[in-house]
């Protein structure tokens, strides 16, 4: 049975894989545009969710709120930097399992008065 170690090295070395792969294809789709910083951040969003099954559209529109368009500078540091914080932003969310809220376990009803 593999130890846990080897098991999250294998997750890291899939992640890594995934990252060369998303940022590949963001800097791909934006290698002939002259793309501000929420064009780069809303590509490699969008290549993040089509390539990281683990990432939800939910997840994406909620990276979209929290991640700051790059500044101006190289394609290349740009796309490493909103997807550097994207997989920051998205394994935090994922690496701690948490019980769903109150609101979100349970369905009260609300009773007003007649």
């Amino acid at each position: 049975m593999p130890s846990a170690t080897s098991a999250d090295n294998a997750g890291t070395e899939t992640t890594s894989s995934q990252r060369t792969v998303i940022g590949d294809l963001a800097r791909g789709a934006l290698a002939e545009t002259e793309a501000d910083g929420e064009t780069v951040k809303m590509t490699v969003l969008h290549e993040l969710y089509r390539h990281q099954p683990a990432v939800s559209l939910e997840d994406v529109l909620e990276l979209n709120v929290l991640i700051a368009a790059p500044e101006p500078g190289p394609l290349e540091e740009r796309v490493a930097a909103v997807l550097t914080e994207a997989v920051a932003q998205h394994d935090s969310w994922t690496d701690t399992p948490q019980a769903p809220s109150a609101s979100e376990s349970t369905s009260v009803p609300t009773t007003e008065g007649h």
